[in-house]
């Protein structure tokens, strides 16, 4: 499948959300959210990040830097013509979004975070299991297919030494992106699941202790994993984000 990025827009609207996918993510992941705020009457953005649904090499020479520029040169292109923009970002995403909100303060009405680290996550034997379930179930396993549909790289024997170095920029963002936490401003939804094998609830912790000036919502999930969501789950997150923008 070609992946690329979704640009709807809702005539009638002055609002859009920006989707910003996570490392090794795609506007995949952002479908149904995409499509459910479009039906409540806003425009929707679904990135694709520079690196992403192209080649490994592409990917593996991709930096944060480029990243988080490409996400704010969207919401420049785009401010000129809507009123309020609003960022979804998933893992990764979260992070440039919340980046992107103190610079661009006076365009961003606010950020949900979803699964995003604000610590360097640890392999543990959790999240090892998972990883092999993903390995060894059959191809029709609900979590095995979301994890290989929503890639934005192609899945490769190599993929482990072609991702070291976009690794390394994204432990970097997660420490930066948590030294900037006093200085944003506007209201956060952070969504943290109790089952996600990389990003631990603790980082709910971060945010309670770190964000001084920004209004926080959280919402706690109990059995999707990182890049998959039950549901059931999916359906929570859908209504908390458009319960959201109609306060807007």
């Amino acid at each position: 499948m070609e992946l690329k990025q979704e640009y709807n827009e809702n005539p009638d609207s002055d609002g859009l959300v920006i989707f910003i996918h996570g490392f090794m993510g795609s506007p995949v992941q952002f479908e149904k959210l995409a499509d459910a705020v479009y039906r409540h009457g806003y425009s929707s953005l679904n990135l694709l990040l520079p690196g992403h649904g192209s080649s490994m090499n592409d990917f593996a020479s991709s930096t944060c830097k480029e990243w988080q520029q490409y996400v704010d040169d969207q919401i420049d292109l785009y401010g000129k013509k809507y009123r309020q923009i609003y960022l979804v970002g998933h893992s990764m995403g979260g992070l440039l979004a919340v980046n992107a909100s103190i610079r661009y303060e006076n365009r961003i009405t606010g950020v949900m975070m979803i699964a995003s680290p604000f610590k360097n996550t640890t392999t543990s034997c959790y999240t090892l299991k998972i990883r092999l379930k993903q390995v060894f179930s059959k191809k029709n396993n609900p979590i095995k297919t979301a994890y290989l549909k929503h890639s934005g790289i192609p899945i490769h024997p190599s993929v482990i030494w072609s991702t070291a170095k976009p690794s390394r920029e994204v432990r970097h963002l997660i420490k930066e992106t948590r030294s900037l936490l006093p200085e944003i401003k506007v209201p956060v939804t952070a969504v943290f699941s109790e089952a996600d094998e990389l990003v631990p609830l603790s980082n709910l912790e971060i945010l309670k202790t770190e964000l001084k000036q920004a209004p926080l919502t959280q919402l706690i999930i109990t059995e999707s994993l990182h890049a998959y969501y039950t549901p059931q789950e999916e359906k929570r997150i859908e209504e908390s984000l458009i319960k959201t923008l109609e306060k807007q």
